[in-house]
């Protein structure tokens, strides 16, 4: 049964989770509309993982020719950047979310070898240091969502020699309030990684909801 979220349109939701202030209520918006986040978010979905997965495979194969390399995705949702991953040959894959809901719709897809239901605002992840060979983070930072801290858990989740793709819109990037040029830059000064290619969605940024203003970009690093 769809649940009273998937009434609002994109930008309803977006402004909704603005105003969240706590794990619980992330959660709840993603537990609440798992069953029908794929097609509700077709547009939205369909084409910004695409362009992530896309950076992250053409640097993996300037490093490795191996497709069995451990990969986090973060953030994984019902899996739409994991089966994208799985068709271009990779699949050691693993699942991190915070909602125990989006990850039974990517269980029900058989992507994923594991599925981890965690916070990474709230949760520490020592169990997990350098258990990846690379990581990808697609549509997980912005209101509501991921904290700047988080990005340090990212990079420490992955061994050195790493690549990790993360996404971000640039109207969120530009948001002091949000912190997370400023975490960006500071990681990259302190040598925790270094950003090696930076490409912009052209289509995202041409989609009628979004006015053509607010650009996206795949950001990948290597740690």
């Amino acid at each position: 049964m769809a649940s009273i979220d998937d009434k609002l349109s994109h930008e309803e939701q977006s402004a909704f989770l603005k105003f969240v202030k706590n794990y619980e209520e992330t959660k709840g918006y993603y537990d609440r509309n798992a069953a029908n986040y794929d097609n509700f978010y077709k547009m939205s979905i369909g084409v910004f993982p695409i362009v992530g997965t896309r950076e992250l495979i053409k640097h993996l194969t300037d490093v490795t020719l191996l497709k069995d390399v451990k990969i986090a995705d973060i953030g994984a949702g019902t899996g739409a950047v994991g089966q994208l991953l799985k068709e271009n040959g990779y699949t050691n894959l693993t699942a991190i979310d915070i909602s125990a809901g989006m990850l039974e719709e990517a269980k029900r897809k058989n992507i994923y070898k594991e599925h981890i239901e965690c916070d990474l605002n709230i949760e520490k992840m020592d169990k997990y240091f350098q258990q990846f060979d690379h990581a990808i983070s697609i549509g997980c930072f912005g209101f509501g969502l991921m904290k700047p801290h988080a990005l340090e858990k990212i990079a420490s989740l992955v061994k050195p020699g790493s690549l990790a793709c993360i996404s971000f819109s640039e109207a969120t990037l530009a948001s002091e309030e949000l912190g997370y040029k400023q975490k960006l830059e500071e990681m990259e000064e302190r040598g925790v990684w270094k950003e090696i290619s930076r490409v912009l969605d052209e289509y995202i940024n041409n989609l009628p909801s979004q006015g053509g203003d607010v650009p996206e970009a795949v950001r990948a690093y290597y740690i």
